[in-house]
C-alpha cells in the first residue's frame, strides 16, 4: 500500500473513532481539508467537525473549509510518523496552511494526538498484510490468531463502554483524554517489557 493510499485508508477510520476525537478536542466546529500530492494524483481528504459523528469525504467536490491544509504526501507520512514536525514542514515550506489563526489553533489538538492513532494503524495494516502473505503460517494457527483478535476487540470495546460508563456516573472524574493517556503508559510498559525479555 502506498503512502497516499494508507493515509487516505487512516482517515477513513478515524470516522469510527468520533467519540476519542471528541474527547481529543471536543468543542471542535471546523472543517479541514486535506490536499495530498503524491503518486501522480492529488487527493482530497475532508475532515468535517461540523457535524456530529464527524464526517471525513475522500476526493469529494467542495474544495473550500475554514483550514485547508497542502502537502505531499511523503511529508503527510513524515508528520504522521513524527519524523517531522508540522513546525519543521511548515518552515521549510514543504506544508502550506490556509484558514484563520483562531481556526487553526482549534486543529492543533487533533494534529499532535493524530500520530499515535497513525503509527497504531500501520502497525495493523503491516500484520494484517503480513498474515496473508506468511506461507508458512498454518490455517490453524490463523484461526487462533483471529480468536485472540476477537477476544482482544471485545475486551477494548468493553473497556471503552466501562469508560463511558463511568465517565457519566462520575463527570468530575478523569477526563477521557486522562484515561486514554494512563492506558497509552501502560502498553508502553508492557511494550517495554516485552522488548526487554
Amino acid at each position: 500500500m502506498n503512502k497516499t493510499s494508507l493515509i487516505v485508508d487512516f482517515f477513513e477510520h478515524l470516522q469510527g473513532m468520533d467519540p476519542i476525537i471528541r474527547a481529543v478536542a471536543p468543542t471542535q466546529t471546523v472543517q479541514v481539508l486535506f490536499t495530498l500530492r503524491g503518486d501522480g494524483v492529488a487527493r482530497t481528504i475532508r475532515l468535517d467537525l461540523t457535524k456530529n459523528p464527524f464526517d471525513v469525504i475522500v476526493d469529494g467536490q467542495d474544495r473550500m473549509a475554514e483550514v485547508m491544509v497542502i502537502m505531499s504526501s511523503e511529508v503527510m507520512h513524515a508528520i504522521l510518523t513524527r519524523k517531522m514536525t508540522a513546525g519543521e514542514a511548515y518552515g521549510q515550506r514543504e506544508l502550506l496552511l490556509r484558514g484563520s489563526i483562531a481556526d487553526l489553533v482549534r486543529v492543533l489538538p487533533l494534529i499532535d494526538f493524530a500520530p499515535e492513532m497513525y503509527i497504531d494503524h500501520m502497525q495493523f495494516r503491516e500484520n494484517k498484510m503480513a498474515r496473508f502473505k506468511d506461507s508458512e503460517t498454518s490455517l490453524e494457527s490463523r484461526r487462533r490468531d483471529r480468536v485472540l483478535e476477537t477476544i482482544v476487540e471485545s475486551a477494548a470495546w468493553g473497556m471503552g463502554f466501562a469508560v463511558g460508563r463511568f465517565r457519566r456516573r462520575f463527570p468530575r472524574g478523569p477526563t477521557v483524554l486522562e484515561i486514554l493517556m494512563a492506558m497509552s503508559d501502560g502498553l508502553q510498559s508492557a511494550n517495554n517489557e516485552q522488548a526487554r525479555a
